[in-house]
């Protein structure tokens, strides 16, 4: 159970610190690359699927809270990142 928790809270760690602004070289008027593409959502939540490696990860809206968004790995029943391939 640590292991899962662990594995857990190091993706989500990594996710926040990815998803901070940078500096890029994007010419003015074109659309940056997307990395991340949307699979399902309601108003309480959405599930992106990572473009190149299809990993699922769930994002929670919590109204109840000032700042309220999680974002957390999917996690498949043996614990490993759940993947989803990519439609063609």
């Amino acid at each position: 159970m640590k292991r899962l928790l662990t594995l857990a809270l190091a993706s989500a760690l990594a996710v926040s610190l990815c998803a901070c602004g940078t500096k890029t070289d994007i010419p003015k008027g074109e659309e940056p690359p997307h990395v991340m593409t949307v699979v399902d959502y309601t108003s309480d939540y959405t599930i992106y699927r990572h473009d190149k490696t299809g990993v699922l990860y769930f994002c929670y809206f919590c109204q109840d809270a000032a700042y309220g968004k999680s974002v957390c790995v999917m996690l498949s029943p043996d614990g490993t990142p759940y993947v989803e391939e990519a439609e063609p």
